[in-house]
């Protein structure tokens, strides 16, 4: 198409921001409300349509719906972590909403996650930080976009390591042209990889302070159970031939 990588990723850029623009809008006492939201409770115009849909919900749909049901559960989770990931950061600077970071933490039902922080010229180490803490022990997809983060990834990585899912089955991190990834950064991951791991996807492209000894950790590293491996290190001016 005539755009070079850093030029489509540009245009990737733009969007995220008009997003965020339109985002901002959006009233935050709606937003809290999503965070404690119960799909139990819910209003319906016709209240025949109610019933159906809790009873498709849970699960029974020739019975009448339960008051309560472990579907009802997963669906509230799913909702609420639905609204966080869009409220954390409203707007996409500032702090975190306290309120969204708290209902990230409590989804654990959640199996899976993602984050794009690409371009989010505002944060800062701990924000990252916060938001590793928070990804839910029963993930079992992560995936992770910092495309052309200034902030420190070493760091990053090290944390993410320690807060990684036992039983995470598949991990997709996009790190390219991050200034601040170097061999502690991969390393401190690779040293904590889960061993149930299937997939593992990892963009180092233009990582310039990456070298030969974090993809050698790396390689050292690897799970046992993992199946497939895309690794880009392209233009790692540090990687020797």
């Amino acid at each position: 198409d005539g755009f070079t990588e850093l030029e489509r990723r540009c245009r990737i850029e733009i969007a995220q921001r008009l997003r965020m623009a339109r985002q901002a809008a959006f009233p935050l006492r709606l937003l809290v409300g999503g965070f404690s939201v119960r799909v139990q409770d819910a209003c319906c115009s016709i209240e025949s349509d109610r019933r159906r849909i809790l009873s498709s919900i849970a699960k029974t749909p020739e019975q009448e719906p339960p008051l309560e049901s472990a579907h009802y559960d997963e669906a509230n989770w799913r909702l609420r972590a639905a609204f966080a990931q869009v409220g954390w950061a409203k707007g996409g600077g500032g702090e975190p909403s306290a309120e969204g970071l708290h209902a990230v933490a409590a989804a654990d039902h959640a199996t899976d996650w993602g984050w794009d922080i690409s371009f989010w010229h505002d944060l800062a180490d701990h924000h990252l930080e916060r938001l590793i803490s928070a990804i839910p022990p029963h993930a079992r997809t992560l995936r992770l976009r910092c495309f052309g983060t200034h902030l420190d990834m070493d760091a990053a990585l090290a944390s993410l390591g320690a807060h990684l899912p036992r039983r995470l089955e598949r991990l997709q991190l996009d790190l390219s042209w991050c200034s601040r990834l170097g061999d502690e950064g991969l390393a401190a991951l690779a040293a904590r990889l889960p061993q149930e791991l299937r997939r593992l996807g990892l963009d180092l492209h233009r990582c310039e302070n990456l070298g030969d000894r974090g993809v050698a950790a790396l390689s050292a590293r690897l799970p046992g159970q993992l199946q497939h491996l895309q690794l880009s290190c392209s233009g790692c001016s540090r990687l020797s031939d």
